[in-house]
């Protein structure tokens, strides 16, 4: 297995675990699939209105709302893209999260053999309703 094939599956196992724990309303996931130093900034399509937090703060949140597992929204989360450069990597990904479709760019570091998330920018849409 090349090295980028290999980085390629760390990296994939470190968006699962973010996909899970948003899904299932593991913070534990959160906690470990972002860098100790990661955060994020997003902002909603209807309102333009900017959100940011820290990592800590996105696991509480997490924590803190129903998993949308046992509110019965379906697992609707997809890596879109993944590009690597040496120990850094850009992952676009889509997920529905909450009733909301969210375009997100991570960005990840590997350290120590560990790919984690330092950065996320998201951009999210609610559902129209027809």
């Amino acid at each position: 297995m090349s090295e980028n094939s290999a980085n390629k599956e760390k990296i994939e196992q470190t968006i699962q675990n973010y996909f899970d724990g948003m899904h299932y309303g593991r913070s534990d996931l959160i906690l470990k699939c972002f860098h100790e130093d990661g955060g994020m900034r997003g902002y909603m399509s209807d309102t333009g209105q900017r959100e940011d937090m820290s990592r800590k703060e996105f696991a509480d949140f997490v924590e803190a709302n129903p998993a949308p597992s046992e509110t019965g929204e379906i697992l609707d989360m997809s890596i879109r893209s993944i590009e690597i450069a040496g120990q850094t990597a850009m992952v676009e990904v889509r997920d529905l999260y909450m009733g909301m479709m969210f375009t997100d760019y991570l960005l990840l570091v590997c350290e120590d053999g560990q790919w984690t998330i330092l950065h996320k920018l998201w951009h999210a849409d609610k559902p129209k309703i027809i």
